[in-house]
């Protein structure tokens, strides 16, 4: 099965949205410390936005490649947006210095314990991101577990 996945995630792992770019949904979430997070707060910024769980065991071998790659481009802002069910769900699972010691300054860590914003963006698979341009408009999609510095050195 799993030799299936990776043979799918390699053949779907960039998704071309065509032509004309989608406006990327606007959205509301919290940090862990209550903060309002809009992705309208990004525009004028290129946006990284992530989708994962804790408990989905491809987002968690890809997590360190994908905040490395956030300490290294920081002109982009990076937004990894949860499925858990709650902040200590991620802190037990991940070890309870994660949040604390390991997320780079230019990296907002959101909740969305309820799926809604994945839903509104079409996500059916964990992990998927999504480049959003500075006008907020969706450029490239990537399903499934990626080599982010491969994938980026591509762009």
């Amino acid at each position: 099965m799993k030799a299936l996945f990776l043979t799918l995630n390699m053949l779907y792992s960039a998704v071309s949205l065509g032509a004309e770019l989608k406006q990327a949904p606007d959205f509301s979430l919290k940090d862990q410390q209550g903060k309002v997070h809009r992705l309208s707060d990004f525009r004028g910024k290129e946006t990284l936005l992530h989708f994962w769980a804790s408990w989905c065991p491809p987002c968690l071998e890809e997590i360190s490649e994908w905040l490395e790659l956030a300490r290294r481009k920081k002109t982009i802002f990076f937004v990894a947006i949860s499925q858990d069910a709650s902040w200590s769900e991620i802190e037990k699972k991940m070890g309870g210095n994660f949040l604390h010691d390991r997320i780079p300054e230019n990296v907002v860590l959101l909740l969305d314990s309820s799926g809604k914003i994945s839903e509104k963006f079409g996500t059916f698979q964990l992990p998927e991101s999504y480049l959003i341009t500075q006008e907020l408009k969706i450029k490239t999609k990537w399903v499934g577990p990626q080599n982010w510095p491969k994938v980026w050195s591509q762009k």
